[in-house]
């Protein structure tokens, strides 16, 4: 019979780790998007090629990187009408399928690398970043040694009692973390190059693996090092640090949720901008219909039309949205009139 006098210590809460895979899922959503823009910030290699069409605004391209066969690539980057067709391109290393234009400089990595700066500085430096509570743990009196005078060099775990729960969280992370960077390298080489509709499930399923397994690992190195601080002897007890001011750090993480959303959008923004300015001034002609497909989305039906012409001796392919009451005509149709961007061909219209 249970004693009405025993004291019970209440459980924690564990009920967020229900939201864990949603969040890896949606993570990994947001690295599969990112993917195209964030691999090719490490296209350093030069190489030949050739541009063969441009595909919805993205040449496609044929890389020679000396092998017997070329190897086709979706290079980021514009062409100019009545541009020469054999051009320089830099790929990734050991992956030409990931291509820019060698003229080409993207934004997205530079925001990449400005945000995560926002969220390093905080982690490392804040008031609850890793110096602050290395330093807390190497000032702390020894947990048998609350009551009393604190003696640092003494009262505290040696040996095995120190390294085994030490060593295990390491290891433990360590392994955590490789497997998780394995994962993230993979699942991001396979949405950077793929020609699929987003989202990649191919890639997908890695990131959302390495989005579980890096915090994991992230979790139980760090727990590892703190635990260390807070039971291995101290000779001298250190000086207590300077952190950033809690206004700055929280400020800093703000930032970097602000310079997130603000790039995605002004991104969105801009596109529809220079898509509109593009159109000011255009050619017309005909169009191949290749294919039509409808789709039942909620609320209402969705048509795409897959159109293919001409400008200046080069391939163009668009994927247009059309309403979906004109699918039967397009499809009886195999040339319909469009008009395009005369800067930028990439931009077309169908006029019916």
């Amino acid at each position: 019979m249970t004693s009405l006098n025993r004291r019970t210590e209440p459980r924690p809460d564990r009920s967020w780790l229900l939201w864990t895979p949603f969040a890896a899922v949606l993570a990994a959503l947001l690295c599969a998007w990112a993917a195209p823009w964030a691999v090719r910030g490490f296209a350093l290699v030069p190489a030949p090629a050739r541009i063969e069409e441009v595909r919805d605004g993205v040449p496609r391209v044929l890389v020679d990187t000396g092998a017997a066969a070329p190897v086709e690539a979706a290079a980021h980057g514009a062409h100019a009408p009545g541009g020469p067709l054999d051009v320089t391109v830099r790929h990734v290393p050991s992956l030409p399928e990931a291509a820019v234009l060698a003229d080409h400089l993207s934004p997205w990595p530079f925001v990449l690398l400005a945000v995560l700066a926002c969220l390093a500085v905080p982690a490392v430096w804040g008031p609850s970043g890793l110096r602050a509570a290395w330093n807390r743990g190497r000032r702390r009196p020894s947990p048998r040694s609350r009551r009393r005078r604190p003696r640092p060099d003494r009262d505290r775990d040696r040996g095995a009692r120190l390294w085994r729960p030490v060593l295990a969280g390491a290891v433990s992370g360590t392994l955590c973390a490789a497997a998780g960077a394995l994962l993230a390298v993979r699942g991001l080489v396979l949405a950077a190059v793929s020609t699929e509709d987003f989202p990649d499930l191919g890639a997908v399923a890695p990131l959302t693996a390495a989005w579980l397994l890096l915090p994991a690992g992230a979790f139980l190195g760090v727990r590892a090092l703190l635990r260390y601080a807070d039971r291995a002897p101290v000779r001298t007890v250190p000086a207590e640090v300077r952190t950033l001011p809690a206004r700055l750090s929280s400020g800093l993480l703000l930032c970097a949720v602000a310079l997130a959303g603000t790039a995605a959008a002004g991104g969105w923004a801009w596109g529809l901008y220079r898509e509109h300015r593009a159109m000011a001034a255009t050619d017309t002609g005909t169009a191949l219909v290749s294919e039509v497909r409808e789709r039942d989305v909620r609320g209402g039906c969705r048509a795409e039309a897959d159109l293919h012409y001409t400008v200046a001796g080069l391939s163009y392919g668009a994927t247009l949205d059309v309403p979906c009451e004109d699918t039967g005509r397009l499809r009886s149709e195999r040339f319909v009139d469009v008009e395009w961007s005369r800067a930028r061909p990439e931009y077309v219209r169908w006029t019916p």
